[in-house]
């Protein structure tokens, strides 16, 4: 638990927290009413804003509010909470006042304490086949891919497809309100009396322009870096001092071939908590999204009955669904189409699907079926090799006998 809390009134604006966001470093502010705890105010909210006047936002109309907990709170029920509700950060009330906050770093500084974790391997925490991004790429293509594919950070390699740095959504905002910037997104200027500070600009431009400016203009170099077999102590250790929040895991050649984030150590701490269901999480389905509350109800009631079906063919522990809208390519066309991805945690293994198409309900329907052909042909596989392994066992026993 981190016990040194950032806070503001709900009824200040961007102009203000936006600094605090940038000069301490931090993620996310506690947002009072008085001196009631009304909830929290991040980066993520601040990217769904940043069109918005920063000296007339308030952030207490954009917070979040994740369920609390007290002092005695096991980091295994922090840790399931956060992920199932798909929170980054969780609250600690006594008395009906914050005390501390928990965040994803908690749970890690936690996890690498634990004789669960300390003899792990990167390997057994890490995303195969991470997307990345080319250094020479303009910034406009690698924000494309963090916000088509819902994820905050890319690796970047190299001409030769070596690792060369981490590019992160949160260098994007900081750089977009940074009060001085050598890329021209700042349209006004003046300096913070205290060195090392900014202050928010009036103006800001809408997006980032995407010529002539490279990925490797913003990256952090160098990133954090780890092999499959490389033990998860020591590099926690590193995330940790170094302020970073993820690990690019390479392979001899120094190409990268998957990544470790918060929330792979948050899924592995919440595991831990055996409950006889399976948890699940569906994320994207916001306002902004614009789906019917009817729409939100049929897919909760479809992937609800889905996963009941599926728990009869694989043991679950987690499944997890995003749903992620585009507007269409003609401006006079209302439609969205949407993206969804599946993501299905059993007792044996891990497998992704994903759904493209104009209708969410029927995207859901189709990426359904196809999460349940696929354990379906999986479980078959899986019954076939034990049937094969048996008759094998049985020929080799009668021909022992033979001799």
């Amino acid at each position: 638990m981190s016990s040194g809390i950032v806070s503001v009134d709900k009824n200040d604006t961007l102009e203000y927290v936006i600094p605090l966001l940038i000069n301490k470093g931090i993620h996310h502010v506690a947002v009072f009413d008085g001196k009631e705890f009304a909830g929290f105010f991040g980066y993520k909210q601040l990217a769904r804003l940043h069109r918005r006047p920063v000296r007339q936002t308030r952030v207490g109309d954009h917070i979040i509010k994740p369920p609390a907990f007290s002092p005695d709170s096991g980091v295994v029920d922090i840790a399931e909470s956060m992920y199932r509700l798909n929170y980054k950060i969780a609250p600690i009330i006594e008395n009906k006042k914050l005390v501390g906050v928990v965040s994803e770093t908690d749970i890690i500084k936690a996890a690498i304490n634990t004789a669960e974790i300390n003899n792990k391997k990167i390997g057994e925490f890490m995303t195969p086949e991470p997307i990345t991004v080319k250094d020479t790429d303009r910034l406009g293509a690698a924000i494309s891919k963090l916000r088509d594919m819902n994820i905050s950070r890319l690796p970047v390699v190299s001409k030769s497809g070596e690792i060369a740095g981490i590019f992160e959504s949160m260098d994007i905002m900081r750089e977009m309100y940074t009060k001085e910037s050598t890329y021209g997104i700042a349209m006004t200027s003046s300096q913070n009396p205290q060195k090392g500070s900014v202050t928010v600009n009036r103006g800001i431009r809408n997006e980032i322009p995407d010529y002539k400016i490279a990925v490797k203009a913003l990256m952090k170099t160098p990133p954090v870096t780890a092999g499959t077999s490389d033990n998860v102590v020591p590099v926690f250790e590193e995330l940790i001092r170094r302020n970073m929040t993820s690990v690019i895991v390479a392979d001899t050649e120094n190409r990268p071939i998957g990544i470790v984030v918060p929330k792979d150590i948050v899924y592995y701490i919440a595991r831990m908590k055996q409950e006889s269901v399976a948890y699940i999480q569906i994320s994207g389905l916001e306002p902004e999204v614009m789906v019917t509350d009817f729409q939100k109800e049929e897919i909760h009631r479809m992937i609800d009955e889905a996963v009941r079906k599926l728990a009869k063919i694989m043991n679950l522990q987690f499944f997890t669904m995003h749903f992620k809208a585009y507007h269409a390519a003609d401006a006079g066309d209302k439609r969205k189409k949407f993206t969804v991805r599946c993501r299905v945690d059993t007792d044996n293994g891990l497998y992704v699907a994903r759904e493209y198409g104009w209708d969410a309900i029927d995207v859901t329907s189709r990426l359904l079926a196809s999460v349940e052909d696929l354990l379906i042909s999986e479980k078959q596989k899986m019954r076939t090799k034990l049937i094969n392994r048996d008759r094998y066992g049985k020929w080799l026993k009668k021909e022992r006998a033979a001799q």
